[in-house]
């Protein structure tokens, strides 16, 4: 009889996207609008997925999978045609393996078909959100192929995941298997029923080649991505409460807040992790220097080296970059 067993802790770390699009929607001056109730509004809902993703995962920590099994979180590749995929969690087991795309969505879901996409009411406002099948539909397709050159006796199954206490889906769309929290231990359970498909071998050859598909293309800063001018952006160390300007206190790497009193030790490094998230992954100190309006290099440098950087080049070609 097959052994089951708890999965190890999930680790899942979006903190320096998180941390460089809100470092950018601070940054974004108060009178552009526009732009920034935009990538404020975009950081809202990448924090809310982030913490639903969170949620999942230490609910399948607490469920027995086969002792062969591996769960892998944001997986993100890159086809052959130059085409990105990003799943949000991949149970790989020597039974099936198992995508789930979660959202972390309030209210009333209604899915439509044409056009298709998700009507969401919360609050008496209805909204219109991109649909999810297209999505999971595609990427099933993207890892059955990943998984076929291997092997094609690992069915592929795949679920949207609603996992908001509060989410109540009134139509279900017939091409895709909806589940709500408190369904994904029992439909785990069923999958963990079928039979064994492959063996030990042919399991950790599947595992290592998804992982050493994961993350294998270039990240691409925000500036780039949203093509802002990163010179049109605020300059200097900001809280992130009020937005006000913050000020190292004396003999010390603490800084302050002088509108609402806030004290951070650890806002200098998070600033430098998010202007690598904004302005790109590798930058001269004189670059950090500029955006944190910072006069000397000194305190940038002991900052870059707590970070663990990675130094290339030398003299003013000097670039830094964060580790991997």
């Amino acid at each position: 009889m097959t052994s089951f067993q708890k999965c190890k802790p999930i680790i899942r770390d979006n903190s320096q996207y998180l941390l460089s699009l809100k470092e950018l929607t601070i940054r974004i001056p108060k009178e552009n609008t526009k732009d920034k109730a935009y990538f404020s509004k975009l950081y809202a809902s990448s924090k809310a997925g982030f913490d639903g993703e969170k949620k999942i995962d230490r609910l399948l920590e607490t469920i027995p999978f086969p002792s062969l099994h591996t769960i892998i979180p944001n997986f993100h590749t890159q086809s052959t045609f130059g085409t990105y995929y990003q799943m949000d969690t991949l149970i790989v087991t020597n039974r099936y393996i198992l995508l789930l795309e979660i959202k972390n969505i309030r209210g009333h879901i209604e899915f439509q078909e044409n056009p298709a996409q998700i009507i969401r009411t919360y609050d008496g406002v209805e909204e219109k959100l991109d649909c999810p099948i297209h999505q999971i539909i595609r990427n099933t397709n993207a890892l059955s192929n990943i998984v076929c050159k291997i092997t094609t006796n690992l069915p592929v199954h795949a679920a949207v995941v609603f996992c908001n206490s509060s989410a109540h889906v009134s139509s279900y769309p017939k091409n895709a298997k909806i589940l709500y929290k408190n369904q994904i231990d029992f439909y785990i359970e069923n999958l963990n029923k079928s039979p064994e498909k492959v063996d030990k071998i042919t399991f950790q050859k599947i595992v290592k080649r998804l992982n050493s598909l994961n993350n294998n293309y270039k990240q691409i800063s925000l500036a780039t991505r949203y093509s802002i001018d990163s010179m049109s952006l605020r300059q200097g160390i900001f809280c992130e409460i009020c937005e006000s300007n913050m000020y190292s206190l004396r003999n010390s790497s603490i800084f302050s807040c002088n509108s609402c009193n806030k004290t951070d030790k650890d806002i200098f490094t998070n600033s430098i992790i998010g202007l690598f998230g904004i302005l790109g992954p590798e930058l001269k100190r004189s670059q950090i220097q500029t955006h944190l309006s910072v006069r000397t290099r000194f305190g940038i440098i002991r900052a870059l080296t707590k970070l663990n950087c990675t130094k290339s080049g030398s003299g003013k070609s000097t670039y830094y970059s964060l580790p991997k």
